[in-house]
């Protein structure tokens, strides 16, 4: 099945995607908060979880793409 997008539009389409900051991230985030539990957000470390709770624990947290 052929593209229904130019290679310009397409490309516009990707670049508008976000990686980080999305709606699903913001409100993990704000409930790690609330329930008091230490983390980071997107460390640089194997496999590039989302959260590291505690250093022992990778998040990922996957949207509905």
């Amino acid at each position: 099945m052929a593209d229904v997008f130019t290679k310009e539009e397409r490309s516009e389409v990707m670049r508008s995607i976000k990686s980080k900051g999305t709606k699903l991230e913001l409100e993990t985030a704000k409930m790690l908060r609330r329930t008091k539990i230490h983390y980071r957000s997107h460390p640089t470390t194997y496999g590039s979880p989302d959260f590291l709770v505690d250093g022992r624990l990778a998040l990922f947290v996957d949207g509905l793409f």
